[in-house]
């Protein structure tokens, strides 16, 4: 079992109210090479988040290291706030879009930039 580490707190969460969550499908299906197609069920089904950091331009430099060095490629676990939840949930998260390859100013300052990416 691989070991899993927290989000680190000093980092920004991503926003609430730009993320949405998206299941995928709950039937899996395989084709063989006979040509039939086997179909399963599954009942964890995974989802996909999109998610927006808010960066300070004091804090992007520290953000950006923290993607490249424990981030991206890992599983951790972040609190987030899920549907049907009236509280705040631990999940496990992996970055599967580099939130580096979404980025822009939220004003002509240059102060703040948003970082979008996927979990």
């Amino acid at each position: 079992m691989a070991v899993k580490f927290t989000y680190p707190s000093m980092l920004p969460v991503p926003l609430l109210s730009g993320y949405s969550l998206n299941q995928k499908p709950s039937v899996i299906a395989t084709e063989f090479s006979t040509g039939r197609t086997r179909a399963r069920q599954i009942k964890n089904r995974p989802s996909t988040m999109k998610a927006t950091w808010r960066i300070d331009e004091s804090e992007a430099e520290m953000f950006e290291s923290a993607l490249e060095n424990w981030l991206l490629g890992r599983w951790f676990l972040i609190t987030i706030k899920l549907p049907r939840s009236t509280r705040l949930q631990e999940v496990e998260a992996l970055i599967t879009k580099d939130p580096r390859d979404n980025r822009k100013p939220t004003s002509n300052t240059l102060k703040h930039w948003d970082y979008t990416g996927e979990l």
